[in-house]
Parts: structure tokens; sequence; C-alpha cells
């Protein structure tokens, strides 16, 4: 059984637009701040096909429509989970566990990410994984 997990997360609306708390401390296994970024996708483009050996990402899609596809690479179960904009959902990928991101809307793609390890460009902990095209 592959292991990552998915979180509603609730947004808060009023006139000025809505609001949405990713993540808490509660949320991060070590408790220690890693990185956070943000990236685009051009329709039809896709991010990651890898994973971390000891790295935990989690992803949340700000604008448009994507598929993140993860696949365990001790067992080699897979499931795909389509992300957006319209839903408040966060997901979190553990070690060993093989993802990749792909716009499939017709608009730019925006998603949020965070790692639970700053990069070390010497030790990226990143090995190649296709999941996705």
């Amino acid at each position: 059984m592959m292991k990552f997990e998915t979180r509603s997360l609730e947004k808060h609306s009023d006139k000025r637009g809505y609001l949405v708390e990713l993540l808490k401390t509660k949320h991060l296994s070590n408790k220690i701040f890693g990185q956070m970024f943000f990236a685009t996708n051009k329709p039809g483009r896709t991010r990651g096909n890898h994973y971390h050996t000891r790295k935990t990402e989690w992803f949340y899609v700000i604008k448009g429509t994507a598929k993140l596809v993860l696949k365990d690479i001790e067992n080699g179960t897979s499931k795909e989970l389509i992300l957006s904009e319209k839903r408040s959902l966060i997901v979190k990928v553990p070690p060993k566990v093989a993802h990749g991101i792909k716009n499939i809307g017709d608009d730019e793609m925006i998603f949020i990410a965070y790692v639970d390890e700053t990069l070390n460009k010497r030790d990226p902990d990143t090995i190649y994984e296709k999941v996705i095209e």
C-alpha cells in the first residue's frame, strides 16, 4: 500500500478574496522548517518525475488544474490525483514515492510546494523516476 496523505483545507472567503492555511508546525514531521517555493507549469508541461530517499514534500495547486501522479517505488503501486484551485486539497508525499505534476488545463497552472529539507546541491536527494509524460 502506497503511503501518502491528503488533507482537505478550508477556504476562508470574504469580499477581499480567500485565504487558505496550508501548513502548521503540527503537520511537519521534523518540526524544523525546510523550504517553500511556488512554480508555474504551462499547459501540457510536467515537473517532477523523481523521488527522494529522505525528503517529504507537500503540494497545493493555487491556480489551474493539475494531475499529480504518485508511485511507490518499493511496491510499484500508483495513484493519480486531480488538484485544482477549485479543490482545496494538499498532498503530502513521503520519501520513496515518485511524483510528477502535469498541467492538464488550458491556462498556466501555479502550485506551492513545501519540502522538509533545504536543497543541498551537493546532495540533492533527487532520483529520476518517470511517472507521467
